[in-house]
């Protein structure tokens, strides 16, 4: 005998065999290493190998890799699967149309990910020097891991919270 609910339209039959709901912190686990393993895909595209947290800590490279057309292609071939565990109300990058409206949208990608993720993207420069009128610089990106920081302060205390859920 079937059962049929009208307002939502599921059907319901008597043999139906309820799964066991996963506890929040085995949740949170799950979403916390489904968001690492797609950062790790992420830094992959840019020849960056994450094993751990502290071995992506205070890794740098330059900012001219995240303006080729192959990454961007790369990175936005990834939207599908980051939308499944992120969301685009807050990240501006898995909008449909950033990459036309973003001015750096491998670099702001990148950026918005670490972010939900306990990391910062810095941006360092380095002077090269003059050659005539113009300065030469070299630009970089270090990552810094945020979640280190709070801990190793002297208070203890949480200075920002992901934005990310």
């Amino acid at each position: 005998m079937e059962a049929f609910c009208k307002i939502t339209e599921y059907k319901f039959t008597p043999d139906l065999v309820l799964e066991p709901i996963k506890s929040i912190e085995e949740n949170k686990t799950e979403n916390s290493e489904q968001k690492l393993e797609l950062l790790r895909s992420l830094l992959k595209v840019i020849n960056i190998e994450m094993t751990d947290r502290e071995t992506l800590n205070g890794t740098s490279f330059e900012r001219d890799i995240l303006l080729t057309e192959d990454v961007i292609h790369k990175y936005y071939s990834m939207i599908k699967k980051l939308k499944t565990t992120y969301t685009s109300d807050i990240l501006t990058c898995l909008h449909v149309n950033s990459v036309l409206k973003q001015k750096f949208p491998a670099i702001n990608m990148l950026r918005q990910i670490l972010k939900c993720n306990n990391f910062k993207l810095k941006p360092v420069v380095i002077t090269l020097g003059y050659s005539g009128n113009i300065k030469l610089v070299k630009r970089y990106f270090k990552i810094i891991d945020t979640l280190y920081f709070v801990s190793s302060s002297p208070s203890g205390t949480l200075n920002s919270i992901s934005p990310c859920k």
